[in-house]
């Protein structure tokens, strides 16, 4: 589990971690920027017929479609390893989920790997895949932003509260729905302090029974973390996270969040920590909101809160639910790339529960039905890397490098360094160690990964001693 633990569990709710459905999104074989009216499945489910328009892959198009019209912007920041990207496409970015007010926005899908697109995430930073935000065409002004996954009311109310930022609706503003927007804005922008200030502003002024206080406690935890406040961050995380639990969605992140926090505190603060996780996830799941992905995520967050606790039997427990919920996903989806989203999330858990070998031949498969979606193969080489199958990795892995683009190539990278590092060919470790410190140097403002780089250059330094 070195790999898939580390990569899904604290990375994904992401995200994502961690996204291509109908429209079609342009991905390493179809890189050109489309402009395209959505008519889904509406009609089956008595939904408005309004077409939704979508402009692929170019910001500058769609930035000016949306001053033309006079109509605020919702970009999406996705990532072709994205199982919550793809979810959310497929089951809340359409009309039959969002309904007539998705006429009132422009819609822009910005692949936050592509380099052609690093200055967009430049301007709009992701710490977490996806990230939606909505913008004033008029001066590229942030009104709104989902950090994650949700599901359609929680991803209606950004869309309202966007238009209420605006002064298109005739909704009396909140004061604290001011100051959020403004603390969101200082936070994308980098400025950690002033985004503090304002949060803690806006949960001062807040009223009573607020709906957007969880957005406004992920904001508030995720600066004490990104300032490396991990005391701080911990306690309020104990704080909060009881009030966030209406939904898996901002509580998956607020969770990866806690944990890492709890990572970087002193024992019996962490046990608290991991306690208030697994009681928040306890009751959202028991709410039955959100999306099988986001259920999947909070479930594994408890787990990974309940190994912290020394509860394994129970973690274990936890991850057979999931898998048995994950497995009963994909058997049931129309497609093999409807299935693809389950099937990266069940990849983790099989490997957690160290039945990879059994989960391997599912991966082939999908490997087959979707050739040119490199994460599948980067999955595959994990799970053979687990089994201590080195070759294998190592043929799914340069596979995956072959096709892989921007910031997530130099994890790809990384793992195959590993790869032969277990073989015993120091020669392509190494050259390989150098190779991952040269592409993270290179990739240009927006997509650089400091950390990542970081590490690079330590693991290259371990072995050449410079």
């Amino acid at each position: 589990m070195k790999f898939l633990t580390a990569a899904v569990a604290l990375l994904a709710l992401a995200s994502c971690k961690e996204k291509e459905s109908k429209p079609p999104t342009p991905t390493k074989t179809d890189p050109g920027p489309t402009v395209t009216k959505v008519k889904d499945a509406a009609a089956t489910h008595g939904a408005p017929s309004k077409a939704m328009v979508w402009v692929q892959e170019d910001y500058a198009k769609a930035l000016t479609m949306a001053r033309e019209r006079n109509m605020p912007l919702v970009i999406d920041t996705w990532a072709a390893w994205c199982h919550t990207c793809m979810e959310m496409e497929k089951t809340v970015l359409t009309e039959a989920a969002l309904g007539d007010i998705v006429s009132e926005f422009i819609w822009v899908r910005i692949d936050s790997e592509r380099p052609a697109n690093a200055e967009v995430i430049a301007k709009y930073p992701i710490a977490v895949t996806p990230t939606y935000y909505v913008v004033d065409p008029k001066d590229e002004a942030i009104l709104g932003r989902q950090l994650g996954g949700c599901d359609n009311i929680q991803f209606q109310d950004l869309l309202k509260n966007a238009l209420a930022a605006r002064g298109d609706q005739a909704t009396p503003k909140e004061p604290a729905d001011k100051l959020l927007v403004e603390a969101t804005q200082a936070a994308a922008a980098g400025n950690d302090e002033e985004a503090s200030r304002l949060f803690a502003e806006a949960r001062k002024v807040a009223p009573e029974n607020w709906p957007r206080l969880p957005e406004l406690l992920l904001g508030q935890l995720t600066q004490l973390h990104n300032k490396g406040q991990h005391k701080e961050c911990a306690e309020f995380a104990i704080e909060s996270l009881p009030l966030s639990t209406e939904a898996p969605a901002p509580l998956g992140i607020m969770a990866v969040a806690a944990e890492m926090c709890a990572r970087e505190s002193k024992a019996p603060l962490a046990r608290k920590v991991r306690g208030a996780i697994i009681g928040a996830v306890d009751i959202c799941l028991a709410n039955e909101r959100g999306g099988v992905v986001e259920r999947s995520e909070a479930m594994q967050m408890k787990r990974y809160s309940l190994d912290g606790l020394g509860r394994t039997d129970e973690a274990i427990a936890v991850a057979r639910k999931e898998r048995e919920i994950l497995d009963a996903a994909a058997k049931g989806a129309k497609t093999p790339r409807d299935a693809m989203p389950f099937q990266l999330i069940a990849a983790e858990v099989y490997a957690y529960l160290g039945e990879q070998a059994e989960f391997i031949p599912v991966l082939e498969q999908a490997a087959k039905d979707l050739p040119v979606e490199y994460h599948i193969k980067f999955l595959l080489g994990q799970l053979y890397y687990l089994e201590e199958r080195y070759d294998d990795a190592q043929q799914k892995a340069e596979r995956a490098l072959e096709l892989s683009y921007g910031p997530q190539k130099g994890i790809v990278y990384s793992f195959l360094a590993e790869v032969y590092a277990a073989q015993g060919n120091a020669e392509k470790e190494a050259a390989t160690r150098k190779a991952v410190l040269n592409f993270y140097e290179a990739l240009p403002v927006g997509q650089q990964r400091k950390a990542e780089q970081k590490a690079a250059k330590e693991a290259l330094a371990n072995i050449t001693g410079k």
